[in-house]
């Protein structure tokens, strides 16, 4: 995967070079990353939106994992539909407690469906939340036994792309 930067550099995908520049397009203060490759060159335009709502997401992440002993497990990404991510099974001196799915940077609903659970060793599902907040969130509440082995797991469950990130929380039982 190549790093965007507004120089013009080169990134290899397959072995096969390509560089990249980002370019002022014809409309009013649009920008677009253009890649150029010994076979084609492509034009791809850059929202705004898009830049925003990827470093918002970051941001908000970054405050999240200061402040918990989390795990980022899918993203912070663009996710089509029916993408899914999970992370690996817990161990005996840290659980796996809380899982969210954190789509960022809209303004106005719909917030597009996510889904977050956690599966346990034996294939089964706990905790399945699903729902089109801008925050879908699982956790096991104060007093609930969640002493035993499992993975979080997340999807986009909506006919939507959208840029969002997975993330859990674990802590000693």
């Amino acid at each position: 995967m190549a790093v965007f930067t507004p120089n013009p550099t080169s990134a290899t995908r397959d072995g096969q070079e390509a560089a990249l520049k980002l370019i002022n397009t014809p409309k009013a203060g649009a920008r677009a990353l253009t890649i150029v490759h010994y076979r084609y060159t492509r034009v791809m335009p850059i929202r705004r939106a898009h830049v925003a709502l990827a470093v918002g997401v970051i941001a908000s992440l970054a405050f999240v994992a200061t402040a918990l002993a989390s795990s980022t497990y899918g993203g912070p990404k663009t996710w089509l539909p029916n993408y899914a991510a999970n992370d690996g099974y817990d161990n005996s001196a840290n659980r796996w407690r809380s899982n969210w799915f954190q789509k960022g940077g809209y303004t106005d609903p719909p917030y597009y469906l996510a889904m977050v659970t956690f599966i346990k060793s034996d294939g089964s599902w706990v905790l399945q939340v699903e729902d089109n907040n801008p925050t879908t969130y699982s956790s096991y509440g104060a007093g609930v036994n969640f002493n035993y082995q499992k993975k979080p797991y997340c999807q986009n469950t909506s006919t939507h792309t959208y840029v969002g990130a997975c993330v859990a929380a674990a802590e000693a039982p």
